[in-house]
């Protein structure tokens, strides 16, 4: 395990996954906060859901051209100190109670573009 854990790729590509995990219960965390904030919880988690996908379709081609002609681990250390900031970000609305459906909205459009990235250059 020590000769594992000495390996700096190894160590990076762990503290990746820890923070997919963070991002994930940042990501139910906002969508339980929007049940209770909006009556109509299905349409809403439609929405959200939708905005995803959209932007993971137009930007996974943009990150798979960009990790290939990019330093991998430079683009990963970006994309994961990305994904940091909106999850503060995020934190600091659910603190706040501060949050709108369009700040969601936002939220899930940029998320998806950090996550293709990550996912293409690990």
């Amino acid at each position: 395990m020590r000769l594992t854990l000495r390996n700096s790729n190894f160590r990076l590509i762990l503290l990746a996954l820890f923070l997919s995990q963070v991002d994930a219960v940042d990501q139910f965390g906002l969508y339980s906060l929007t049940n209770l904030m909006y009556p109509d919880t299905g349409f809403w988690v439609l929405l959200f859901v939708a905005a995803a996908v959209v932007s993971l379709v137009l930007f996974s081609l943009i990150a798979g051209v960009a990790v290939d002609r990019m330093d991998k681990r430079r683009l990963l250390i970006m994309s994961l100190i990305a994904q940091i900031m909106l999850s503060a970000v995020v934190a600091y609305l659910i603190a706040t109670a501060r949050f709108a459906w369009w700040q969601v909205m936002a939220v899930e459009f940029v998320r998806f573009p950090i996550w293709a990235v990550k996912v293409t250059a690990i």
